[in-house]
């Protein structure tokens, strides 16, 4: 899944993503990849584990923090995963000018 990150210098922005429920999907099996302002999260629960866990992206450009969270629902034990895609499911990473105060 992608998601959009802005910022005068997205480079510079660290961003971490924690799970909810690690007997669903451990934190270690959360991946964030990239580097700009285009970056994606990869998901991968744990074998024949169902339920649901909700996903914190944050990110942080040393002076501001910002978060946001979406729910992933694992359905049957083949390991089907249902859910929105992070734009359709308004994730949208703003750090500048407005961040939210957390």
């Amino acid at each position: 899944m992608y998601y959009d990150l802005e910022d005068e210098d997205p480079a510079s922005v660290s961003v971490t993503a924690t799970s909810s429920n690690q007997t669903l999907l451990p934190n270690a099996n959360v991946v964030l990849v990239g580097k700009g302002s285009k970056r994606s999260i990869r998901l991968q629960p744990l074998p024949l584990q169902t339920g649901r866990s909700v996903v914190t992206i944050r990110a942080t450009d040393g002076q501001f923090t910002t978060a946001d969270s979406f729910q992933l629902t694992v359905r049957n034990t083949t390991g089907v995963i249902e859910g929105q895609s992070l734009s359709a499911a308004g994730i949208h990473i703003d750090m500048y000018p407005n961040p939210p105060t957390l």
